[in-house]
């Protein structure tokens, strides 16, 4: 049983790994069985990411299994349901909201498709306890995925230490029971084992995300053909910011709000580095250097413009370089990174640490060829930026080189080759052999 819960017709970062395991894997004499939502359930919860055109993507042949979600309960009214909502909540609800009709056809499922082993890719982290119940209940061996850190994510805060600790419970409890665990790099591995020591190191593996598709062979910038066609930095999807987050993460308690005072994070993250702002800061240094470049350059966001991000822009006054084009289809997205001469990617930053996660629109940035300005802090995402051979690397803590590599994109031009050799093991094949045998060793007994 494959259990992405997301899958299309939502889109969406989360349905890009699946897709490529659900198109591979049976090269490798596996046979998923997709257990999903149904389209009204998506539409009820994720309106806005539901994209019909995506179905065209599945693998023909697939067997998908619809099982909807119950709508979820009316919050209270006002800042006391925002509390007693955050309160009351150790993790998302997705998982409390199918389990009853999941618990209803898992007999006939069960009995139809005599699956040898479920895999259930994360997040949503709610269905890690889902998965494993459903294991224990069938008796298989589960494999849980991790694409993001569970318990030490740190975008948003604890309401509590007590509740910190109480999901490391939940957490400790699933990777005990779990047979293989599959972590998409090496930090959100190490992160796992230091906050759960007495899990079981052997199971776990490293099978990264990656890209199904052919990579252009070279990615090469130069300068416009003429003052009519501007050089168009883009950029796809969220940025996962919160001012007010980010405020509750980093001042001391006696700095906050008295509703905040228990707030706690395992670690200190601040994910104003994910955000555009030190991007944005290089660019400002570049245009009162060169101020004839300003309006030579423009930068093209697609996906969601919260009101934080168009602060960012007024406080850099970038007003008149800036673009917003608001939700993209995934056909769209393509198209759009192809209309680009550059493409952007940011990443959070750990203090004292390394940064965990790769984005998955990584990948889809390398196919295009095109180049790719990572203003990213020392992590996982760096790691790969520096690997893969077709982008520029800056540091966000330094205005100075992010303006020098900017100008060095558009006014001198740069010829950026892909490694080959390193991006082998980012390929959809690969990854998916990798991930079939591991399912195959818990399918057999042999680890967890």
């Amino acid at each position: 049983l494959f259990i992405p819960y997301e899958f299309p017709p939502l889109g969406g970062a989360g349905i890009r790994r699946s897709l490529m395991l659900t198109k591979y894997l049976p090269e490798c004499d596996i046979t998923p069985v997709i257990l999903a939502s149904d389209l009204a359930s998506y539409q009820r919860d994720k309106g806005d990411l539901v994209d019909l055109k995506l179905l065209d993507r599945v693998p023909p042949g697939v067997t998908i299994e619809r099982i909807p979600t119950r709508a979820p309960r009316a919050p209270l009214p006002g800042k006391l349901g925002i509390w007693v909502r955050s309160f009351f909540t150790l993790t998302d609800n997705v998982a409390s909201r199918w389990e009853v009709e999941m618990e209803r056809r898992l007999p006939e499922l069960l009995s139809k498709y005599q699956p040898r082993a479920i895999y259930v890719t994360l997040p949503p982290f709610s269905m890690a306890k889902l998965a494993c119940s459903i294991g224990k209940t069938a008796k298989l061996p589960v494999l849980l995925d991790f694409r993001d850190s569970w318990s030490q994510c740190g975008h948003t805060p604890y309401m509590s230490w007590g509740h910190y600790r109480s999901l490391l419970r939940i957490e400790r409890d699933c990777l005990e029971q779990a047979a293989a665990i599959v972590c998409v790099t090496e930090p959100i591995k190490r992160d796992m084992l230091a906050a759960q020591p007495s899990v079981d190191a052997a199971k776990f593996r490293v099978i990264p995300n990656g890209f199904d598709g052919e990579i252009l062979s070279a990615a090469q910038s130069s300068p416009p053909v003429d003052d009519a066609k501007p050089y168009v930095i883009g950029h796809v999807g969220s940025f996962y910011y919160s001012p007010a987050a980010r405020q509750v993460m980093l001042n001391p308690w006696w700095r906050r709000k008295p509703t905040r005072w228990t707030h706690y994070l395992p670690r200190a993250e601040d994910w104003l580095y994910r955000s555009p702002y030190f991007f944005f800061r290089g660019l400002t240094r570049l245009f009162e250097q060169k101020p004839g470049l300003r309006s030579r350059i423009r930068v093209r966001f697609a996906g969601a413009h919260p009101q934080w991000l168009h602060d960012q822009v007024s406080e850099f006054n970038l007003g008149d370089v800036i673009e917003f084009l608001g939700y993209l289809s995934h056909r769209d997205c393509l198209d759009f990174q192809a209309s680009c001469d550059c493409l952007l990617i940011t990443s959070a930053k750990v203090l004292g640490g390394e940064a965990y996660p790769v984005s998955s629109k990584t990948f889809e940035y390398v196919i295009t060829g095109k180049p790719i300005l990572a203003v990213v802090a020392p992590g996982a995402q760096r790691d790969f930026m520096l690997g893969c051979g077709t982008s520029l690397v800056c540091d966000p803590d330094d205005p100075v080189e992010t303006a020098r590599k900017i100008e060095t994109l558009f006014a001198s031009g740069v010829d950026l080759k892909p490694n080959f050799a390193f991006l082998k093991s980012y390929e959809g094949r690969e990854i998916s052999a990798s991930m079939a045998g591991l399912i195959e060793s818990i399918a057999a007994g042999r680890i967890g």
